[in-house]
């Protein structure tokens, strides 16, 4: 089993609107607990309107509210299909003819501190986006590595349907997809600085992936 593993998508469009959404086994940055990170798992949402934040999202589950499914087609043919669920949230990851399909379903009902005024915390809809999968960029670790850094898809777009505190959000935007996972704990992979950002030109997508 990995000590740590996440599935990662950003979408923003040119007004500066965006979603975050992360699908995590054992992150690295949960608050201390006494629970092994291996077997923490947590959804993190977070939306921008024009460049500020709007909401922010980070909820745990246990373990016995994961379910991961995963099915291949003929070894010699690049079709798979991964579903991994996290309570009531959904991430689906078709691969077929050099295109990632990803769709994200959220379904969350968190209340905030002020429970008792009645006023839900929660994120409801969907992020769909597609893209041609990368497949000869040299990144973090090989499939031998302890720790890999696989990006998925860069240039591509996506459409986000969500609804935050009764308010509808929606909007498209260009698209990025990756994920990371490792067999070792992150203070044993002897990474003391991790620098990630990207950035998404009409043609092109810059990515810095820096670990010291």
């Amino acid at each position: 089993k990995p000590s740590f593993s996440w599935w990662y998508i950003d979408v923003l469009d040119e007004r500066g609107n965006g979603c975050v959404c992360i699908f995590s086994q054992g992150l690295p940055f949960l608050p201390a607990s006494s629970t092994p990170k291996s077997d923490r798992y947590a959804v993190n949402v977070v939306i921008y309107k024009e460049g500020k934040e709007a909401f922010y999202l980070l909820q745990e589950f246990p373990k016995s509210e994961v379910h991961f499914q995963k099915s291949e087609s003929h070894p010699l043919s690049i079709v798979r299909k991964e579903t991994w669920r996290i309570g009531g949230h959904t991430f689906h990851r078709h691969i077929k003819d050099g295109v990632v399909h990803c769709a994200v379903d959220l379904c969350s009902s968190v209340f905030t501190s002020s429970e008792q005024s009645g006023d839900p915390h929660a994120v409801n809809g969907t992020i769909q986006m597609s893209g041609p999968l990368l497949s000869n960029l040299d990144t973090v670790g090989k499939a031998e590595s302890l720790h890999q850094w696989i990006p998925m898809a860069t240039q591509c777009m996506a459409e986000v349907s969500l609804e935050i505190k009764q308010e509808a959000v929606s909007f498209s935007g260009r698209a990025y997809h990756d994920s990371n996972i490792s067999m070792q704990c992150l203070e044993d992979l002897s990474i003391d600085y991790w620098w990630w950002a990207r950035a998404s030109l009409q043609d092109k997508t810059w990515l810095i992936y820096l670990v010291e």
